[in-house]
């Protein structure tokens, strides 16, 4: 298991990206990518970061919009060939289940909800507090 526990805004969020890129490749067991130093050289590492990525930007927009700095805490683990990505915040809550899958036009914004839904297997969301987002992405078949 991996933590991280950073502020809730922009500044932080190149911090936490690099850590959960570098998460998915040591709880997959990518040694080759590790000791090369490329961060985002697979496939599985760049949708989990990407997803991840705009998870973060949510909260530290919307989440913490208008409130008194808030922390993001960050927690990745591998079961049975799963890598589960759990974010918690004190923030304004948010259910991305209430919102449409694609959006009917391409906007500036808002393709969020869609990418991380493109990327992952699972996306599942507790509204708090602490508001849980736990995102799931499979790297093999379960062992039965």
């Amino acid at each position: 298991m991996i933590r991280l526990s950073v502020p809730g805004n922009l500044t932080y969020r190149d911090v936490a990206v690099r850590v959960v890129g570098a998460a998915a490749r040591i709880l997959r067991g990518s040694e080759a990518e590790l000791r090369s130093g490329n961060e985002l050289g697979d496939e599985f590492a760049s949708q989990l970061v990407s997803a991840f990525s705009e998870a973060f930007n949510n909260v530290a927009i919307h989440g913490y919009k208008n409130l008194t700095e808030g922390r993001v805490e960050i927690e990745a683990r591998e079961v049975d060939g799963v890598l589960e990505l759990e974010m918690r915040d004190d923030g304004h809550p948010f259910d991305p289940s209430s919102y449409q899958q694609l959006p009917d036009a391409l906007p500036e914004g808002g393709m969020g909800l869609f990418i991380m839904r493109s990327f992952l297997d699972e996306l599942r969301y507790v509204k708090g507090p602490p508001n849980v987002l736990t995102m799931v992405k499979r790297f093999r078949a379960s062992r039965t």
